[in-house]
C-alpha cells in the first residue's frame, strides 16, 4: 500500500511540476520543421487570388484606351458624305432668249475634313477627367479588398486559438490517462472504488471528443483560408504572427477610404473645369471636295461636276441660359456631400479606434490576473495532490482542482492570443497594416 502511494505520488508529482515547462517548450518547438507563413504573405495571395483582382488590371488599361481615343480626336476627321434626291419641282429662269432649268433629281457626294486648331482645353480637361475616373475606381477597389485582410486576419487568429485549445486539452488527456493507469492498479488491489475509475474515463473521453470537435472544426477554418489565398496548407502549418506590434494613441490613419474620397473631390472639380471648358470660343479649320450634280457652288452649273471649298470656323456658346452655372453649382453640393461623408467615416473610425484601446487596455489587465490565477492555482493543485495522496480528497475533487487549473492556464493562452489579434485589429483599423 505504502509503495502503491508513493509511486502515485511521484507519478504524479512529475507530471505536474513540469507540464507548464513542457507546454512552454512544446509550444516553442512545434514549428520546427514546418511550413511557417506570415500575415503579410496571406495578404499578398488572398489580394491576388480574389477574383476582383483583375480588375486593377481592367482599370489601367481602359484608362490607357481612353486617353488614346481622346489624343486621337484631336487628328483631322475624316467623313465621306452622299446624298441623291428627287423632287417635283426646280428652278426656272427665263432671260429673254436663254432658259435655265435646273435637274429634278440633283447628286452630291463629298468627303468632309475638320481639324480644330483650338478647342478651349476641352482635351486637356478631358483627359484629366479620364485619369480621376480612374483614381476613383482603383481606390474603390483598394476599399473593397480590405475585406479580405479583415478575413484572413479573423481565420488565421481563430485557427491559432483553435490548435492551442487542442494543444492544452490533449495535456489534459494525458494527464488523466497517467491517472487512469494509477486508479486501474489501485482498483485491482482493491483500494479504490471502480466508479472512481469510470469517472476518469468519462472525463477522459470527454476530453477526446472536445479534441475532435475542435480538430475538425480548424480543419474547416483552414479550408476557408486556402480557397481565399488560393494556396494548400498542411494542418500544422504555423502562421508567423509578429509578436510585437507598436501601439500609440498618436498613429495616424491611413485608410484607403480617405484617398478615395479625395479622388472623388477632384473628379467633381474636373467636371467643374470640364463645364467652363464647353463655354470657351472653339477654332477649327475647315474643308469640303466632292462631286454633285448640279454643282453645288455654281447656280449655273447644271453638269456633274467637282467641287472644293475651305475655311475658318469659330463656335462660341456664351450664352446658355445660367444652365452652367447651375451644373457648377450642383458639382460644388456633390463635393460638400462628400466632405461630409468623410468627416461621417472619420468619426465612426475613431469610435471603433477608443473601443479597440479599451479592448487592448482590457486584455492587459486580464492577462496580468490570470497569469497570478495560474500560479496560485498551481499551488492548490500541489496541495490537492498531498490530499490525493493521503486519501484526504476524492479522485472527483482532484480532477476538478486539475480542471480548474488546467483551464487557468488555456485562458490566459488565450488571452494573449486575444491581446495579439486586438493588436492586428487596431493597426488593421488604421490602415498599417
Amino acid at each position: 500500500m505504502y509503495l502503491l502511494r508513493l509511486t502515485i505520488w511521484l507519478t504524479i508529482g512529475t507530471i505536474m511540476k513540469y507540464i507548464f515547462i513542457f507546454l512552454a517548450i512544446f509550444f516553442s518547438l512545434s514549428t520546427t520543421g514546418q511550413e511557417v507563413i506570415s500575415l503579410r504573405e496571406l495578404y499578398a495571395w488572398g489580394n491576388t487570388n480574389y477574383p476582383l483582382a483583375q480588375d486593377a488590371k481592367l482599370i489601367h488599361k481602359i484608362e490607357s484606351l481612353n486617353l488614346e481615343a481622346i489624343t486621337r480626336k484631336r487628328l483631322p476627321q475624316l467623313s465621306l458624305n452622299a446624298q441623291a434626291q428627287y423632287q417635283s419641282e426646280n428652278i426656272e429662269l427665263q432671260t429673254g432668249q436663254i432658259s435655265l432649268e435646273a435637274p429634278q433629281d440633283t447628286y452630291n457626294a463629298y468627303v468632309d475634313i475638320n481639324f480644330n486648331l483650338y478647342d478651349g482645353g476641352l482635351t486637356r480637361v478631358r483627359k484629366q477627367l479620364q485619369r480621376n475616373q480612374s483614381s476613383v475606381q482603383y481606390n474603390q477597389y483598394k476599399v473593397q479588398l480590405r475585406t479580405v485582410k479583415k478575413r484572413i486576419n479573423q481565420l488565421v487568429f481563430t485557427i491559432t486559438l483553435s490548435r492551442k485549445h487542442v494543444k492544452i486539452i490533449q495535456n489534459t488527456i494525458d494527464q488523466l490517462q497517467e491517472n487512469i493507469d494509477l486508479a486501474e492498479a489501485q482498483v485491482n488491489n482493491g483500494t479504490l472504488l471502480e466508479s472512481e475509475l469510470n469517472k476518469l474515463k468519462v472525463r477522459s473521453l470527454e476530453a477526446k471528443k472536445e479534441r475532435t470537435a475542435i480538430r475538425a472544426n480548424t480543419k474547416n477554418y483552414i479550408n476557408l483560408l486556402e480557397q481565399l489565398t488560393g494556396k494548400s496548407y498542411e494542418i500544422h502549418t504555423q502562421f508567423d504572427l509578429p509578436a510585437e506590434l507598436t501601439i500609440s494613441v498618436s498613429d495616424s490613419i491611413n485608410r484607403p477610404e480617405n484617398l478615395l474620397y479625395d479622388s472623388q473631390k477632384k473628379l467633381l472639380e474636373t467636371q467643374k473645369n470640364l463645364l467652363e471648358a464647353e463655354l470657351m470660343p472653339k477654332i477649327s479649320l475647315y474643308g469640303r471636295g466632292g462631286i454633285g450634280n448640279p454643282n453645288p457652288l455654281n447656280f449655273a452649273d447644271f453638269e456633274t461636276s467637282t467641287y472644293a471649298l475651305g475655311g475658318i470656323r469659330l463656335q462660341w456658346s456664351f450664352f446658355d441660359w445660367g444652365s452652367n452655372r447651375k451644373e457648377k453649382a450642383k458639382l460644388e453640393v456633390d463635393q460638400q456631400q462628400i466632405e461630409v461623408d468623410r468627416n461621417l467615416f472619420n468619426f465612426e473610425l475613431e469610435n471603433d479606434r477608443l473601443i479597440l484601446q479599451n479592448e487592448l487596455d482590457k486584455l492587459v489587465t486580464q492577462i496580468k490576473n490570470s497569469e497570478q490565477i495560474v500560479r496560485l492555482q498551481n499551488k492548490i493543485l500541489e496541495q490537492s495532490k498531498a490530499q490525493l495522496d493521503n486519501d484526504v480528497i476524492t479522485t472527483s475533487e482532484y480532477i476538478t482542482q486539475l480542471n480548474t487549473s488546467l483551464n487557468a492556464q488555456l485562458q490566459l493562452e488565450l488571452t494573449n492570443t486575444q491581446l495579439l489579434k486586438a493588436r492586428v485589429g487596431y493597426l488593421t483599423l488604421l490602415g498599417k497594416l
